[in-house]
């Protein structure tokens, strides 16, 4: 996996949405248990008051919502967890152009899934020198250690939890996930807004790291290499190995 640094790089963007001088967080992911886009909500709730200017701008939209849980939109959905609140702006499949202009523009980039195959908002957000949070596992861990917010782990539940909300017919899902501390999130998103200078020096350094060593042209010699290594010291199996394919449970 990488990154297109010719796409995602620092720079200076103009956004309607950013004219009334307001602090922006900003959550791209459609709605899933597995990517904790309640927890997070809260979280942001709980941890920033009404009077703050913090606004959380939301792009949640999840394409099979109604089959999961009968709400015919993310404000129906919402609101049926009592989060009807002005700080959140929720954006409805914001073009490629504008979901760029977000990640270059906005203050902080959030995120704080229970697993991640590999988080692409969250290097493209990093590529742009934008403070990310995220949690500190999964794939992500592979680019992100030692940049940006990490928020703890402290623990594992069953994957098969996903039922509680965001999921459907997933029930006899296997293995766990791991558990973010979403207290933890709430300092995390603290620290980030009033110690956001500090934070968004240090994510422009990050994104030189990410340009350098997760650009799609390191990328390729990487499987290049690999592949060559795996050719050279290829052996012949003395037994036939017999491979099935099969989608039954």
């Amino acid at each position: 996996e990488g990154v297109d640094i010719n796409t995602f790089f620092p720079e200076e963007v103009d956004h309607d949405d950013y004219n009334d001088g307001r602090f922006k967080f900003v959550l791209f992911g459609r709605w899933d248990y597995r990517k904790s886009t309640k927890e997070i909500i809260d979280a942001f709730l709980k941890e920033f008051k009404p009077d703050e200017p913090v606004d959380l701008i939301l792009s949640i939209d999840n394409i099979w919502g109604k089959d999961m849980d009968g709400y015919e939109t993310t404000e129906e959905r919402l609101e049926s967890y009592n989060f009807k609140d002005d700080r959140l702006k929720i954006r409805h499949f914001p073009s490629r152009e504008d979901y760029i202009t977000y990640l270059k523009k906005g203050h902080v980039f959030l995120s704080c899934a229970r697993s991640e195959g590999w988080n692409l908002p969250l290097i493209e957000a990093m590529a742009c020198g934008t403070p990310s949070i995220y949690s500190e596992g999964s794939a992500q861990m592979e680019y992100a250690t030692g940049k940006g917010l990490p928020v703890k782990i402290i623990g594992e539940k069953l994957a098969s939890n996903s039922t509680q909300y965001g999921q459907y017919t997933i029930s006899d899902l296997p293995g766990t996930y791991p558990e973010p501390d979403f207290e933890d999130l709430q300092v995390t998103m603290r620290d980030a807004y009033e110690r956001y200078p500090i934070h968004k020096k240090k994510a422009l350094e990050d994104a030189k790291l990410i340009h350098k060593d997760f650009n799609w042209s390191r990328v390729a010699e990487i499987g290049r290499d690999t592949l060559v290594d795996f050719i050279k010291n290829y052996k012949e199996p003395e037994d036939t190995n017999e491979i099935i394919v099969t989608y039954n449970n």
